[in-house]
């Protein structure tokens, strides 16, 4: 029972989830908010250079969490 509440599994799973999509957002709004009030398109261009790789890094963790999470809920 991987994803039953009171399984331990569930809780990291979830907490990992959490803390990877809360940080998906705040480096995609931090990336929003620099081009919003960006003047130039060097601006733009320097914001997306900035948060690119950590949105790729984010993006492969919540890929890991996502395949996990599913791979155990497909096994039980």
């Amino acid at each position: 029972m991987c994803f039953a509440p009171d399984s331990q599994f569930f809780w990291i799973i979830s907490s990992l989830l959490v803390l990877v999509s809360l940080m998906c957002f705040l480096t995609l709004r931090r990336l929003f908010r620099q081009v919003i009030s960006a003047r130039s398109a060097a601006v733009v261009v320097q914001a997306l250079v900035d948060h690119f790789p950590a949105l790729i890094v984010n993006g492969i963790w919540l890929f890991i969490v996502v395949t996990v999470a599913s791979a155990c809920w497909f096994l039980m």
